[in-house]
């Protein structure tokens, strides 16, 4: 009988270390697993993720921690995990995979069934669970028919696995074009495209979950810098740039960009800060203000730099790669303040001003009554409280201050969330450059 332990101990991932005491047999991916696998003839599970996602520790407590989950995937399959930092490779092979057989992009946790003999997918999806009230399969009747599947559907799944191989070799062939035309046809087109999927009304690109997408809003500043760009599409653009960096995507207390936002209008975040985003945004933004000298665009900037500062500077002067999004199982627990807190910490004028920016009393009550924890999401500008304050900009601008810096007192009395500890060389790139652009 083949030995079923779980193998994670001994693995630096933090993401990995998450998962060592589960009585899953998890392995991390290696020549030894897959050959594990090959021998025992079982298909494999593939699940990789991030240890600041929180939907990943979801499916953990709602999947991996049932003994009735660990029973069938020890006895159906070779599970392994991967942490999607320690290998982006395996990542993006996978997450191709999931827009090929599912018509839309991936996200985390990504979860794989592998032939085990070509590494092929023949099922994959993202976040499931034991309790769906009957909108899905609870993942403990998936497992079981995506078993039958591959020992008793031989023909049908022989057929999906040469599709989708045959799908991988298309997409791996290149074609060759000149610099010239990359730069008048390819990007022209490649700008066009993207703005069909601009939501005009909003900001930002596609609908909910909504996120930054820094690549686009880059590409964007190059077109803009190449005169390739339209006065609509520039004014999208910046009209993107300054919503994003009003609302609560953007922590305006403690600086820095979060995942994404949950709604389309970018207020209601999911909490996790990742590194790469905010290297790539301090860049964004930093090209913005130079370009536009938006007050706003600077502030971004600046609170990206605090953040990485007072939460992500190693002893060693480079950057961790990430922030987790909650605190004892709570997302945003950290982030999110309330108003009876925020009332007992801020004198009366700097109330009035926080409550004129981010409407702290039309958020804090819901429908039923209860009380709830105030997302800083902006709804007036500094200008706009100044007229409504009748004061002036610098007074204004002092009470902000003095105010965040309260409201950052109370996050100080809270546990931290969890900071991935990794240093990866490619998001500290991304920093350096948003750094030296700043400079």
């Amino acid at each position: 009988m083949l030995n079923l332990i779980n193998e994670l101990d001994d693995e630096s991932s933090p993401y990995l270390q998450l998962y060592k005491d589960q009585s899953i047999a998890w392995k991390a991916w290696s020549g030894s697993s897959l050959a594990f696998a090959r021998t025992a003839n079982k298909p494999i599970f593939l699940s990789i993720g991030y240890s600041a996602s929180y939907w990943c520790r979801e499916m953990s407590s709602n999947c991996f921690d049932h003994r009735s989950v660990a029973l069938l995937l020890n006895e159906h399959f070779v599970n392994i995990k991967v942490d999607r930092e320690e290998r982006p490779d395996l990542d993006q092979v996978y997450q191709l995979a999931h827009q090929l057989l599912n018509g839309n992009a991936g996200a985390w946790p990504l979860s794989v069934f592998l032939c085990p003999h070509t590494l092929l997918p023949f099922f994959v999806g993202s976040y499931f669970d034991l309790n769906t009230n009957g909108q899905a399969i609870p993942f403990d009747q998936l497992l079981i028919r995506i078993n039958d599947y591959y020992h008793n559907q031989a023909k049908d799944k022989d057929k999906l696995l040469a599709q989708v191989e045959h799908s991988f070799n298309k997409l791996s062939e290149v074609s060759v074009v000149t610099e010239a035309d990359c730069q008048k046809s390819l990007w022209a087109t490649a700008l066009q495209r993207l703005m069909l999927q601009k939501d005009e009304q909003h900001g930002g690109f596609g609908h909910a979950p909504k996120f930054s997408m820094p690549v686009n809003l880059n590409f964007m500043m190059d077109s803009t810098v190449r005169k390739y760009i339209s006065e609509v599409d520039f004014n999208h653009l910046h009209f993107t740039l300054k919503v994003m960096s009003e609302r609560g995507m953007n922590d305006r207390i403690g600086g820095g960009f979060f995942r994404y936002s949950t709604d389309s209008q970018w207020r209601i975040p999911h909490f996790e800060k990742m590194l790469y985003d905010n290297g790539m945004l301090l860049e964004v933004y930093a090209r913005a203000w130079f370009s536009n000298q938006n007050p706003i665009y600077k502030s971004a900037a600046f609170g990206i730099i605090r953040w990485l500062r007072q939460f992500m500077l190693s002893e060693f002067g480079v950057f961790y790669s990430a922030l987790d999004s909650g605190i004892n199982d709570r997302d945003g627990g950290f982030y999110l303040t309330s108003l009876v807190d925020i009332k007992s910490e801020l004198d009366t004028d700097e109330f009035e001003l926080f409550d004129l920016m981010f409407g702290l009393t039309e958020q804090s009550v819901s429908k039923e009554g209860k009380e709830l924890f105030i997302c800083f999401s902006q709804c007036k500008d500094l200008s706009a409280s100044e007229k409504k304050l009748m004061r002036t900009r610098d007074a204004v601008l002092a009470l902000y201050r003095s105010g965040r810096q309260k409201i950052e007192n109370i996050r100080r009395g809270k546990i931290l969330p969890n900071v991935d500890h990794k240093i990866l060389t490619s998001s500290n790139a991304m920093v350096v450059k948003g750094l030296a652009v700043m400079a």
